[in-house]
């Protein structure tokens, strides 16, 4: 096995009978030589005493430690080692690792290479940018599609070039990708591909390019939509006025005033929509008509037009479930107070098992929320359809942020009090971001709360980060010393691709117990102090043999 520079300096200095050079030179030395022939518990025993000896941590050498776990996590062949190996070399922030996350794009497992090329691509590196162009070779196309997808974002200068080889070898129900894809290179060379997509023979095609068009502001590709917005099918006439109104384009108006008339719904919505954002206020009343008639895209575009609260507020109470979550997203939008009065029912979960399933229209510019309700049951793929509700109630909570600080807390509080565990992280997150002295004493008021472990000990980590006097560093240590056999990631479910969302959002975010203690040796790392990163070591040496691997990225982040 290679040992490290440190570990053979050691070997010569026993070599030449320095068996009892400094500390500080040979101790090192024999550590590394321990960890590199599988010995890690022996060689944190002895890095304890070299530790307590000196009185400090050594930084550089804290830095070698982490990268050689690293190392010997990325030689295994077991998949959660390398799992929990990828991780703490994504979460370590530190180009030393890069060479691991580099290896791993060529791993047989899409999970793995997955994680890998999330990380990969948040750096800024030439060798990274390289692993990517690697990854577009791959055998599964979920991970060729999401290295695509990074290329373009970071307009890599192969980009089109590979993309336009890509699109050539996917079936055609996956071609509506590709247009948003060019739009987000903008080069030239892309621009006249996102043109040609603009008279593909698929129509879901022509929609997706017309609407990446208006995405990106491409207003000089606004002849060739208009020509488009003459055709026949009502779903490419919705995409078009959608468009119409992103361009915020006044020529454009004779087509939507025609189109406000159509009898196809969706049509006459987008339409309708686009005159007003156009200034043309006299159209407000026929949405308002529209939406008080119960058609959900209606009541959303609602939320958009200033002064509909009232309107948005007597659908808020229809029977008509459908109707009144819709109203409520459109009144929340709105920063109407009274939007408190139905969130709960949509934030908390209950018997009712509802699962909330976006709805998108015909041309793929209109989207409006259903409840399904008993989800275990009615929805096809549970899992997904979950961590999507679970992303649309998160962003309903942050939204609950803009509303008068009284409402925002009894939200809060609600969610505490009933531990609707999902949404904590995320609540905790929004009352940090506060920094009130209100916000301070809510969470010391749920620190203090029996029964509620889970959201006491993430109010006492929140009250840690804010650096509040008080006990919360060593209650932080002492729950974590109390996790040590916890598993430290248990992912969330990975959603199908497409470039509207963030892949790796649902891939690398623990679940509610397990992010909670990623969240609290983050904090330690971020810290930098003394006991944090003994509490780091400690989670190595008698923790879950598995979580050293992660753990050991964030020693090397502690270390910086």
């Amino acid at each position: 096995m290679e040992l490290s520079k440190v570990a053979l300096l050691y070997i010569i200095l026993l070599s030449l009978g320095l068996q009892d050079a400094p500390l500080a030179a040979a101790e090192p030395a024999h550590i590394f030589y321990l960890i590199h022939t599988n010995k890690l518990d022996m060689a944190l025993d002895h890095y304890q005493e070299y530790h307590n000896r000196f009185g400090r941590h050594d930084t550089e050498f804290l830095q070698q430690l982490g990268l050689s776990v690293l190392e010997l996590g990325a030689k295994s062949y077991d998949a959660e080692t390398l799992l929990m190996t990828l991780f703490g070399a994504g979460i370590a922030m530190n180009e030393r690792t890069l060479p691991i996350l580099i290896r791993a794009v060529e791993y047989p497992n899409p999970q793995l290479q997955l994680l890998a090329l999330n990380f990969l691509a948040r750096c800024q590196h030439d060798d990274a940018d390289r692993s990517l162009l690697v990854a577009l070779r791959s055998n599964s196309l979920v991970i060729r599609l999401e290295a695509a997808h990074q290329i373009a974002k970071k307009k890599h200068s192969q980009a089109t070039q590979l993309i336009q080889s890509l699109m050539s070898k996917v079936d055609e129900e996956l071609l509506p990708l590709f247009p948003q894809l060019y739009a987000l290179i903008e080069n030239p060379d892309a621009i006249r591909i996102l043109r040609r997509l603009l008279s593909h023979h698929s129509e879901d095609v022509r929609i997706a390019a017309i609407l990446s068009c208006a995405k990106t502001g491409r207003d000089d590709l606004l002849p060739k939509i208009k020509a488009l917005a003459t055709h026949a099918s009502y779903a490419q006439q919705e995409a078009c006025a959608a468009a119409f109104g992103n361009f915020n384009d006044d020529t454009a108006i004779p087509f939507l005033e025609r189109f406000a008339n159509s009898q196809i719904p969706e049509v006459r919505v987008a339409a309708l929509k686009s005159l007003d954002a156009l200034g043309a206020n006299q159209y407000r009343d026929e949405i308002k008509r529209l939406a008080l008639g119960g058609d959900l895209f209606a009541i959303i575009a609602l939320g958009d037009i200033h002064g509909s609260q009232e309107a948005l507020w007597q659908l808020a109470q229809s029977k008509n479930n459908q109707i009144s979550l819709n109203a409520v997203v459109g009144l929340l939008k709105q920063c109407d107070p009274r939007s408190q009065k139905f969130l709960n029912s949509i934030l908390i979960q209950d018997s009712r098992d509802l699962a909330f399933i976006k709805n998108v229209s015909p041309g793929k510019s209109l989207s409006c929320w259903k409840a399904v309700p008993s989800a275990r049951q009615n929805c096809d793929d549970y899992s997904i359809d979950l961590e999507l509700s679970q992303s649309f109630r998160e962003s309903l909570l942050i939204e609950a942020m803009n509303l008068p600080e009284e409402n925002f807390f009894q939200i809060a509080a609600a969610i505490f009090d009933q531990q609707q565990n999902d949404l904590v992280p995320t609540a905790i997150e929004l009352l940090e971001q506060l920094k009130t002295d209100r916000s301070v004493q809510f969470l010391k008021s749920y620190q203090q709360r029996a029964g509620a472990p889970l959201i006491r000990n993430y109010c006492n980590l929140a009250l840690y980060r804010l650096q509040e006097e008080g006990p919360y560093a060593a209650n932080l240590r002492k729950w974590v010393l109390q996790q040590a056999d916890a598993p430290l990631i248990q992912l969330r479910p990975l959603v199908p691709w497409e470039v509207d969302s963030t892949i790796s959002n649902y891939l690398i975010t623990p679940h509610e117990t397990s992010r909670l203690l990623v969240e609290s040796y983050e904090a330690f790392a971020q810290r930098q102090d003394d006991e944090g990163i003994n509490a780091l070591l400690n989670a190595v040496r008698n923790g879950n043999s598995k979580n050293k691997y992660a753990l050991a990225g964030l020693l090397m982040r502690a270390s910086l």
